[in-house]
């Protein structure tokens, strides 16, 4: 109990930690004069190369590549603090890529699809908590 209540304790504050960082920032992220809205997307999701760091001493994501086709489901795991979350919040437009590319359907999100309700309209995101699973082992005596 002692060690979930630390891992909650460690999530709270890093939740806390990032809403204010949110609260406290410049609106940096504007549609670009080119954007525009995907009226039938497919879903193609790839990311090439894409790095991202809250400064430079501390990169979260550093060289992530994965091209997702329309209709598959992806698994983004790692412990605490790995980037999961960074990744999603850069596809969803609330952090800005240091490097790389992000395309939507062929369209790099940075230049041509910078419209926010485009992208969350297109992304379907479950979140869950660590599952842990106990098996015992019965021998028959």
């Amino acid at each position: 109990k002692i060690i979930e209540l630390a891992e909650q304790y460690k999530r709270g504050i890093t939740g806390i930690e990032r809403f204010l960082q949110i609260m406290d920032a410049d609106i940096e992220i504007f549609d670009t004069p080119q954007a525009k809205e995907i009226i039938n997307p497919k879903g193609e999701i790839e990311f090439k190369h894409v790095k991202f760091g809250y400064d430079k001493s501390k990169i979260v994501v550093n060289d992530f590549s994965v091209k997702a086709m329309p209709g598959q489901k992806i698994a983004i795991v790692g412990p605490t603090g790995a980037g999961k979350t960074t990744i999603l919040n850069i596809l969803g437009g609330m952090d800005k890529p240091t490097s790389g590319v992000i395309n939507v359907d062929g369209v790099d999100i940075a230049i041509g699809i910078r419209n926010i309700t485009t992208i969350h309209r297109i992304l379907g995101i479950k979140t869950r908590s660590n599952l842990q699973l106990t098996v015992h082992h019965v021998s028959k005596t």
